[in-house]
């Protein structure tokens, strides 16, 4: 979503740059291009009457001046995402830890009591059918 939004935000300044340059330009002149650099040129110069080279040149400057902010959010897109991952790898591992450790307890209790650990399941057991026996029967 940030790397969409940055990308959106980058385009719109290079409208931008191109509107100050060519003021004749208009929002529909850019929808039209759909990327054809030499549509967008031929619309430039059958608008504005200024040479194809001239033209193509401040394109190539300023596309290359938009490439290089586009691969500076990139960037920083790829070390968020960095970020990101080695979070959640730290948060598994925090949890994977948590279950493990409740497991031991688990398994200690039940060979320190095993008569109180079957009937404590037993009754679980018991106390989730009827609940479900409940739910089902209102149904």
């Amino acid at each position: 979503m940030v790397a969409t939004e940055s990308t959106q935000g980058q385009w719109h300044e290079l409208k931008q740059l191109l509107k100050n340059r060519w003021r004749q330009l208009t929002e529909e002149d850019f929808r039209s291009f759909d990327g054809n650099m030499e549509l967008l040129a031929g619309t430039i110069q059958q608008k504005t009457g200024e040479a194809r080279e001239t033209i193509n040149s401040v394109l190539r400057s300023v596309f290359e001046q938009g490439t290089s902010q586009f691969e500076r959010a990139l960037e920083a897109t790829r070390e968020c995402s960095a970020g990101a991952a080695d979070a959640v790898h730290q948060t598994y591992d925090r949890v994977a830890e948590t279950v493990r450790t409740g497991y031991r307890e688990a398994e200690d209790i039940v060979r320190q009591r095993p008569a109180g650990s079957v009937a404590v399941a037993f009754g679980a057991g018991i106390l989730t059918g009827l609940i479900v026996g409940l739910m089902t029967r209102n149904r």
